[in-house]
């Protein structure tokens, strides 16, 4: 991953299940939902996911008119999330982190994803986790 690179974590179950496939919960889910940052933090990458400045509770915030949520204006929390794939933004997205996500998924994301994303293998990431990276 090159620096600057911008990384778009999806996750896709906040309790860790698959309907389809079968992965099972666990009480160790909530470790994934900081996973895009810490790959942008040791890449030195550009994470979409702050939640620290999504809250009142931290010392951080977004500056004003740049917080990709709000521009994306999407349930990004959702899972599923709901992404406007239309938005400009998206353009900018080198890396797609996905986690929990289907194999049989067939939603406009996932349509978009594999139109325009190449999937990486990721050494012990199992089906749990996947890195997409942008076709050149």
């Amino acid at each position: 991953m090159n620096e600057n690179s911008v990384i778009l974590q999806v996750i896709y179950d906040r309790n860790g299940n698959f309907s389809n496939d079968k992965i099972e919960s666990h009480c160790c889910i909530w470790q994934f939902n900081h996973l895009g940052s810490l790959v942008a933090s040791w890449s030195k990458g550009i994470a979409f996911d702050n939640y620290e400045a999504d809250t009142p509770w931290f010392m951080v915030t977004w500056q004003e008119g740049v917080n990709p949520n709000k521009r994306l204006k999407v349930g990004f929390e959702l899972a599923p999330p709901q992404l406007n794939l239309s938005n400009s933004l998206l353009d900018s997205v080198d890396y797609v982190l996905t986690v929990f996500k289907s194999t049989e998924d067939s939603s406009p994301f996932s349509i978009w994803l594999q139109e325009n994303f190449i999937r990486q293998d990721v050494e012990g990431a199992g089906r749990e986790l996947a890195l997409y990276r942008r076709e050149s």
